[in-house]
């Protein structure tokens, strides 16, 4: 009888600490707001929204979320970026607006390239705009390693490594380079110019790789590469590491990539270390979380016999730095 009366103490002593946090965890932040920009409602940046949002109030955040859809936008709208603790702009054409704007609010980018950010931030600099309110972003972009991890789970003996860099990505190669050295490897690289003839490069790189690595440029040289790519891929037999699921689908062996429900999580926790901690490392960071997609009739093809999907995510998970 006495144990059932205290228990009953402890439960309700319980009860009111859990309801008295949660409220202590809403009123310190229900003043705090963050404003989430998109260039528009394409799914991707819907996506990343949505990613967001539930990753804050899982974490019961509980201030407010407003989003600025740069799409048929209205001065009566600009007041969103009015009273926020943290801007967070989705793709380059949010950031570019952001930083054209005279706002000392600290901004978290996210779902940019390297490149692009890197652009965006010299033409901020030449304008006089600091960069000092930059906490921190996640890029979509694979880290070299993580590439090079997955060129060893193809396959052991694999010493010659294509790669295809565009005008934007050839800063890439020094580092490329280095973590292909690291597995005893040799790089052959197609440099690919905006005035190049592609086919030839891409076919010297092909003739002389086990593995050839795509990484991802502006959309229009995507665009351009892509078909050249898998036909070669055919032609010499050699696996292709690309960086999208329809890149696989249309012939490459295996995909890369980070979707938007990933990248809006990774975006969310940085979000949070900032409101905790209120200073973050001011660098865009490679995406945390990814998956990888398998073309399996060019892996019967190839006669590769790689494993699922899922066994080799763990793989890739477990061999990161």
């Amino acid at each position: 009888m006495i144990f059932t009366k205290y228990s009953r103490y402890f439960l309700m002593f319980f009860i009111l600490f859990c309801v008295s946090n949660t409220v202590h965890a809403f009123t310190q932040n229900e003043d705090k707001k963050i404003l989430i920009i998109i260039p528009s409602q394409m799914k991707p940046y819907i996506g990343i929204v949505s990613s967001i949002r539930k990753e804050l109030v899982e974490n019961r955040w509980f201030g407010k979320i407003n989003v600025l859809n740069l799409e048929g936008l209205s001065n009566s709208n600009e007041q969103l970026l009015k009273g926020n603790y943290l801007i967070i702009p989705i793709g380059a054409r949010s950031v570019d607006y952001y930083l054209s704007k005279e706002i000392n609010t600290p901004f978290l980018a996210s779902f940019i390239t390297e490149s692009a950010f890197l652009k965006l931030s010299e033409k901020a600099n030449r304008k006089g705009k600091r960069m000092s309110n930059f906490v921190g972003g996640v890029s979509l972009e694979q880290p070299s390693y993580r590439l090079v991890s997955l060129v060893n789970l193809i396959g052991e003996n694999i010493k010659s490594v294509g790669v295809v860099l565009g005008p934007n990505t050839i800063r890439k190669r020094d580092d490329i380079k280095k973590q292909i050295e690291k597995i005893g490897g040799v790089l052959y690289l197609a440099d690919i110019k905006p005035y190049d003839n592609p086919l030839k490069k891409l076919r010297q790189v092909f003739h002389n790789s086990q593995v050839v690595i795509i990484v991802p440029d502006k959309a229009d040289f995507n665009r351009n590469l892509a078909r050249w790519v898998v036909t070669l891929g055919y032609k010499y037999k050699v696996p292709v590491i690309s960086y999208s699921k329809k890149y696989t689908n249309a012939g490459a062996l295996i995909s890369l990539y980070s979707q938007e429900k990933e990248i809006g999580k990774q975006t969310a926790e940085l979000a949070l270390d900032y409101i905790k901690n209120s200073k973050l490392s001011s660098r865009l960071l490679a995406p945390k979380y990814f998956q990888v997609h398998i073309n399996q009739s060019v892996n019967k093809a190839l006669d590769l016999k790689l494993p699922s999907n899922e066994v080799l995510v763990k793989k890739l998970y477990a061999a990161e730095p």
